[in-house]
C-alpha cells in the first residue's frame, strides 16, 4: 500500500508535469484541473470518472462533472494517466507512477481489482517486447471469480 509521503510525491511530480505539458501547448492551468489530478492520484488502485467525481465532492473540490472528464482525457493525452476497459463496461483509470509493470486480477463479476505481488509475472510482464508495437505502459490483468463472488454464487 502506497503510503501518504509516496502519494503526495506522486502527486507533485504529476503536477509539474501537467504544468510542462500545458505551458509547452499553451493551454490554462486552472484550479480545476489541479483539483481533479489530486484526487486521481490519491487513488492506489483503479478508479472510474464516478468514483474520481465523488472523491471530489467528499473533499469538497466543487468540478463539474465535464470539467472531470475534459481533465482525465487531458491526463491521458498527458501520459498521466491510463485507462483500460473493464468487465463492468465502464472505463477505468489507473494513475502513472513509473515504467514498472503492474499486475492485477480482476473479478468479473464484482469488478473488484487487487494488485497480484509475484515477482515472477512481473518479470515476465517487464521481459515481453515486440518490434512492431511500441509500449507505453506494462499492465497485466488476470480476469477470475473472487472468493466472496464464488462463495456467493455457491450458496445460490
Amino acid at each position: 500500500m502506497a503510503t501518504a509521503t509516496h502519494t503526495q510525491h506522486l502527486q507533485e511530480r504529476a503536477a509539474a508535469q501537467l504544468r510542462d505539458y500545458l505551458v509547452t501547448r499553451g493551454m490554462r492551468q486552472t484550479p480545476e484541473r489541479y483539483a481533479v489530478l489530486a484526487a486521481a492520484y490519491a487513488f492506489t488502485t483503479t478508479f472510474t470518472a464516478e468514483e474520481l467525481i465523488a472523491r471530489l465532492k467528499e473533499e469538497h473540490a466543487y468540478v463539474s462533472q465535464p470539467t472531470v472528464y475534459n481533465s482525465l482525457q487531458l491526463f491521458l493525452q498527458a501520459n498521466l494517466v491510463v485507462r483500460y476497459p473493464h468487465v463492468t463496461h465502464q472505463s477505468v483509470y489507473l494513475r502513472v507512477e513509473s515504467d514498472a509493470p503492474r499486475c492485477y486480477q480482476v473479478c468479473n463479476y464484482c469488478g473488484r481489482t487487487t494488485p497480484i505481488k509475484n515477482r515472477a509475472l512481473t518479470a515476465a510482464v517487464a521481459a515481453y517486447h515486440t518490434r512492431s508495437f511500441n509500449i507505453s505502459h506494462r499492465v497485466l490483468y488476470i480476469c477470475g471469480v473472487c472468493g466472496k463472488c464464488k462463495r456467493m454464487k455457491n450458496e445460490e
